[in-house]
């Protein structure tokens, strides 16, 4: 159940219903591009760029919003390259963050440039077995080790994290 008191002011804490997200997987040359997270969830992480669709938006209308505002790159999304979810549960045993994340496969556009806007303290782009020695959110690594693995399931399953507060 939601916590009203806190979720009033940020209503992607302590939710309803789980959240809809995406994210995308850019290619360029044989490099991934990641961002590090500069906000909770994730904070300090490095994580593909994306974020939370707009209630009435098209999936990739967010995605390419999300990533233009995080990275200033004009992406082409593809198709949905994996599903997966993440769920943070407090010491109380609330869920505290729940979202669904559709990751596409996206192409840059354009120029590759990197020049962090919102979310993302920093923007770079990494060999996948490089990538995947980082501090990585799960559902980033779940991603990465798909591609560098190349399996073909499309389910990656749900990373729960479980914070003291």
């Amino acid at each position: 159940m939601a916590n009203r008191d806190v979720s009033a002011s940020n209503p992607r804490l302590y939710p309803s219903f789980p959240i809809p997200a995406v994210s995308a997987l850019i290619m360029h040359k044989e490099n991934v591009l990641l961002i590090k997270r500069a906000a909770s969830p994730g904070k300090g992480l490095w994580a593909l760029p994306g974020g939370v669709v707009e209630l009435g938006e098209d999936l990739k209308a967010a995605l390419v919003r999300e990533v233009k505002e995080e990275t200033g790159l004009l992406v082409d999304v593809g198709d949905v390259f994996s599903v997966s979810q993440y769920v943070e549960i407090d010491n109380a045993g609330r869920t505290r963050y729940h979202y669904v994340i559709l990751t596409f496969l996206c192409r840059v556009a354009g120029e590759p440039l990197t020049v962090p806007k919102t979310d993302a303290a920093e923007a770079a782009w990494f060999d996948v077995s490089n990538a995947l020695k980082l501090k990585l959110t799960e559902t980033t690594r779940l991603v990465l080790s798909k591609l560098h693995d190349h399996t073909n399931e499309i389910y990656l399953g749900t990373s729960v994290s479980r914070v003291c507060m």
